[in-house]
């Protein structure tokens, strides 16, 4: 009886060490290596091939497209019968996922329906924001023929970089002393922007909805680089002036990037 439980212990003992010999020879010479795109969940991974030590995050898979409000505007820019500012709106509906970047393209047209041009960008979007964007002052590389202009655009987003809302949060910023009037043949929009926060902003974009009784007339912008936490700097932004001008309907709006 004594023999046959010594011979067990050293049938395991024995089945123990090959085990463990086997599975060093997988660990070292079989195994896959470690891998973000092998489709499977592996090395501290939150998903398959996604979070942990994979830059590729991991979504939901209700997560919601960046998607376009209303249609996009065309304003003629008063005294160049050639340009045009372009205006359109888009919105994130995740409330803990935003977008560090994202392509859009606006598709140009004649009165004709014929496209003239297409300009493309690239821009971000924060949690739950909904957020404009706009060309200013747009003239058409194409020859248009005498008579023709650009009377609409359309808006199309894709290749969405997302990134969690905790990672990529919407500065804490402020407009103050906001004002607007006219200086001789131009609309002016003035007023400080202030950093409430404690990292620098790199860049700041101060863009203006001017309006007439009517609703959006033309828009224009200007940029803000490195505002310092803390710092407050003065903007001033002009546009052609246009009758019937309506200085209570005008629109600031700052979007701080963090990039």
């Amino acid at each position: 009886m004594a023999r046959l439980a010594k011979k067990l212990v050293y049938g395991i003992l024995y089945l123990s060490v090959l085990g463990a010999v086997i599975f060093g020879i997988y660990e070292i010479f079989v195994k896959p290596p470690f891998s973000c795109t092998n489709l499977r969940q592996d090395a501290g991974e939150e998903g398959v091939d996604c979070g942990g030590i994979c830059s590729q995050i991991c979504l939901p898979p209700d997560i919601a497209p960046v998607s376009i409000m209303g249609d996009t505007k065309v304003f003629q820019v008063p005294g160049s019968p050639n340009a045009a500012g372009i205006l359109g709106q888009v919105q994130n509906p995740n409330a803990f996922f935003a977008a560090k970047s994202f392509d859009y393209v606006f598709k140009l047209f004649d009165e004709k329906g014929d496209l003239i041009e297409s300009l493309k960008g690239q821009s971000f979007i924060y949690a739950a924001e909904i957020k404009y964007l706009l060309v200013p002052n747009v003239v058409p590389n194409v020859q248009i023929p005498p008579g023709h202009r650009f009377t609409s655009a359309e808006l199309s987003v894709s290749n969405p970089v997302w990134a969690k809302s905790s990672a990529f949060r919407k500065p804490d910023l402020a407009v103050q002393n906001q004002s607007t009037g006219q200086s001789g043949n131009f609309i002016q929009a003035l007023g400080t922007v202030l950093s409430r926060e404690s990292v620098l902003v790199p860049k700041v974009l101060v863009a203006v909805i001017f309006s007439d009784s009517k609703g959006p007339k033309g828009v224009s912008q200007t940029e803000i680089d490195n505002l310092a936490p803390g710092e407050s700097r003065n903007f001033v932004v002009n546009y052609p002036a246009f009758s019937d001008f309506n200085k209570a309907l005008t629109r600031v709006l700052i979007y701080g990037s963090r990039q």
